[in-house]
């Protein structure tokens, strides 16, 4: 989708409706496409508003069109289904930049699309650092990283069912109570080590750790 804007495509859409990928041009004031546009889905539709591509494109709650999605090829004029390699992959998207995929992550609206997202940034940029840099150059793409995981999250706690969130909500909590217990345990064990090498130096010992010696 980002590739085919930065081939030359845009966005249009109904007031109310899906957001269509349109191949032409806008008119002189740039709002409207013209007549001989047409959205990639091939659809016929009445004019077609365009949505404004400066800075994040915020499409206000509105998804894309599905068959817009499907029939659009991985470069615009491109007749192949798919790309094949890897190479091939990286070859065709070598100029989407980290902005570029930034926008590509706040459209997904699926595991697999954002997990795509990451299948790109990470042959066309490279791997992301495993902390947070203080070269300005690598924060760009740990970011990058940190909001695809962030991502990533939301979305599949989105596809969990009703039942599948209570059931993963009561994990998160049991997972919590025992590691506050073993955090207590480890934290009483520490103390008692003190305790019983105070004592064996001879030193004196508080008749509150006496009786925690004894419990």
């Amino acid at each position: 989708m980002v590739a085919a804007l930065r081939a030359g495509a845009f966005l249009g859409c109904r007031p109310g409706g899906v957001v269509h990928v349109v191949t032409g041009a806008a008119t002189a004031s740039g709002r409207w496409a013209t007549v001989s546009s047409r959205p990639a889905c091939g659809v016929r539709t009445r004019r077609l508003a365009v949505v404004p591509s400066t800075g994040p494109i915020d499409l206000h709650g509105a998804r894309f069109c599905r068959r817009c999605t499907r029939h659009l090829p991985p470069v615009l004029g491109r007749t192949t289904a798919g790309l094949v390699s890897r190479d091939e992959t990286a070859a065709v998207y070598a100029d989407l930049t980290l902005d570029d995929l930034r926008q590509a992550l706040a459209w997904a609206r699926t595991v697999d699309e954002a997990h795509g997202v990451g299948y790109l940034a990470l042959l066309i940029h490279g791997p992301a650092p495993l902390h947070r840099p203080t070269d300005p150059a690598r924060l760009a793409r740990w970011d990058l990283e940190t909001a695809t995981r962030d991502r990533l999250r939301r979305l599949r706690h989105a596809a969990l069912t009703p039942e599948e969130r209570a059931q993963a909500a009561d994990d998160a909590r049991r997972q919590a109570e025992d590691a506050a217990r073993v955090q207590a345990a480890h934290a009483r064990g520490y103390r008692m080590d003190r305790i019983t090498d105070r004592r064996n130096r001879g030193q004196y010992v508080p008749t509150w750790d006496r009786d925690l010696l004894r419990t």
